[in-house]
């Protein structure tokens, strides 16, 4: 059995769409198993998903999904594309 892993990271609500748009984005990504908000304001949301395998692997299914996480100074932050 795999080990799951945890990502927290934070997204910008420049748009309307963007929770709805990362929620359909995520269902897709197989790796992932669930995914909450933990904190919503009115400028970001810190997402909190729970997933299978490396960084790395994440990283580039996320990037297939047309989004970009990398890491600042005070965490990850992802934009959609």
């Amino acid at each position: 059995m795999r080990t799951p892993s945890f990502l927290n990271f934070r997204i910008k609500l420049k748009n309307e769409g963007n929770l709805e748009i990362l929620n359909t984005r995520l269902d897709k990504i197989d790796l992932i198993s669930n995914f909450y908000v933990q904190q919503l304001n009115k400028d970001y949301a810190i997402i909190k998903i729970r997933y299978f395998g490396r960084i790395t692997k994440i990283i580039k299914k996320l990037k297939d999904q047309k989004m970009n996480l990398r890491q600042e100074a005070d965490g990850w932050v992802l934009n959609i594309i």
